[in-house]
């Protein structure tokens, strides 16, 4: 099965995570207390103005913002592909407890509370909307008592975030009431994860036992809900060890992938090409999280195989198109020819390699050496086989060339004098020590097998 994450690593293209590309900090005016309120907003590295994407926002800004921004940053990356692109926005509490204002034992929230919820929804929200290209999808996070905070919005019918991330939840004695209602009233699909973990203090724990058994036995239409036990995680080490399960978890529909086999047995090919049937995958995610048509390596997986499935060389280069616009690199060639080599087109392959070798901005041992081997193993041409075996002898210096060109000259004994040539004209020329000695006891050995023992003896001596 192909792989591209795998392929990629070899090629030293696995993207590099940097965290804090971009933070814009900003503070809007809270009337109930007649101060300021401060927000963050992350963008991705690759933020595009023109692109569409959803928001998370958080609770605890000062506690969970940048664990979030690393993690959502690793997640929505294309090579991962486990959420959609994604913008992060953290709120800064002032008097946290007060600001929040939850009255544990009424299970409501004070006028300062009422009103913060309404600086999120009408000031935040907008500010955020006014200057940025978001979606309506959005999600929340928060940790301890603003996990209680972050549920209250999901009163009503139509609740101000869609996905709820909630680490080490607290219970209020109105759940039941309050929950039972959503039963009526949500119209919202809604998807909820309640992290606990073990070593928290044993009330918390209880808290999220209980709500996840609550939220079974309401079964809520339009919410999905799930709760994780991280079992060695205390009140605050739940939150790097919660963050990326509970994200993993929020967006597992986002992240999911279909395997080639179950969509070709489906029949799922007889009436869409590849590409209808990876696009339509992708619009349910569209549909979803509100954002544009885009393309994850897995999908691109998913789409060679289906080409490869097909043996559609001319569909194989339309999903190369779409490779080199994700990726905006040329190694797309070296993928499209490893497809066309599986379906059996080794001549299209063979052009495909060598457009890879000439127009490629990285070229490593595996962009000859899957040449060599078509040569060698597919195209039965033992002569082009040894050319660009020494070819990437000579560019790249490295010694697995050497072992490549004695395997070359076991299947053709015929290209021993070819192999012996290139061996001899590298071993002047060699950088290093080590590779001398190299070619140097390779040379030995193919003198000896040539029946040339004088020279075989001469290379002997020198790696003695």
């Amino acid at each position: 099965m192909l792989n591209l994450k795998y392929l990629l690593l070899y090629f030293g293209l696995a993207t590099k995570i940097v965290v804090g590309q971009t933070v814009v900090v900003d503070s809007l005016f809270f009337e109930e207390t007649q101060d300021y309120r401060t927000y963050k907003v992350w963008l991705p590295i690759d933020y595009d103005s023109s692109q569409i994407y959803q928001t998370v926002y958080c609770f605890d800004g000062d506690f969970l913002f940048n664990i979030l921004a690393a993690n959502i940053e690793i997640y929505s990356d294309p090579f991962i592909g486990a959420m959609p692109p994604t913008i992060l926005v953290g709120i800064f509490f002032d008097q946290r407890n007060d600001d929040m204002g939850i009255e544990w034992n009424e299970g409501e929230l004070s006028e300062r509370g009422v009103a913060f919820m309404r600086l999120v929804e009408e000031k935040i929200f907008s500010a955020v909307s006014d200057s940025y290209n978001v979606s309506d999808y959005k999600a929340v996070v928060g940790h301890s008592n603003s996990t209680t905070f972050a549920h209250f919005f999901l009163e009503g019918k139509n609740p101000l975030f869609h996905g709820y991330l909630t680490l080490s939840q607290f219970e209020l004695s109105t759940d039941v009431l309050r929950y039972s209602k959503l039963k009526k009233e949500l119209k919202t699909p809604i998807d909820m994860v309640t992290v606990t973990g073990g070593l928290d203090a044993a009330y918390r724990v209880e808290s999220g036992r209980v709500l996840d058994e609550l939220l079974d036995s309401l079964a809520i239409t339009n919410l999905t809900h799930t709760h994780l036990m991280i079992p060695d995680a205390n009140h605050l080490t739940i939150v790097p060890q919660g963050i990326p399960l509970g994200l993993e978890e929020l967006y597992k529909s986002y992240g999911e992938r279909i395997q080639a086999e179950d969509l070709i047995e489906a029949g799922c090919l007889k009436f869409q090409t590849p590409i209808e049937v990876v696009d339509s995958i992708n619009n349910k995610r569209i549909d979803k999280y509100g954002i544009d048509l885009t393309y994850s390596v897995e999908d691109l997986d998913l789409l060679f195989e289906l080409f490869v499935a097909e043996k559609d060389s001319v569909g194989v280069s339309q999903a190369t198109s779409i490779y080199a616009d994700l990726l905006q690199d040329s190694t797309e060639y070296f993928y499209e020819a490893q497809c066309l080599e599986m379906m059996g087109a080794y001549h299209s392959a063979e052009k495909s390699y060598l457009k890879h070798l000439g127009y490629s901005g990285y070229i490593g041992y595996w962009s000859y050496v899957r040449l060599v081997w078509l040569y060698a193993n597919k195209l039965n041409d033992d002569v082009a086989a040894v050319e660009w075996c020494g070819a990437g002898l000579k560019k790249l210096e490295d010694d697995r060339f050497i072992n490549e060109l004695v395997r070359i000259e076991g299947k053709y004994p015929e290209s021993i004098n070819s192999c012996i040539a290139t061996l001899e004209e590298y071993v002047a020329v060699a950088s290093s020590e080590e590779l001398q000695l190299a070619v140097q006891a390779s040379l030995a050995k193919l003198y000896r097998k040539a029946g040339d023992d004088e020279r075989a003896l001469y290379y002997e001596n020198l790696i003695r």
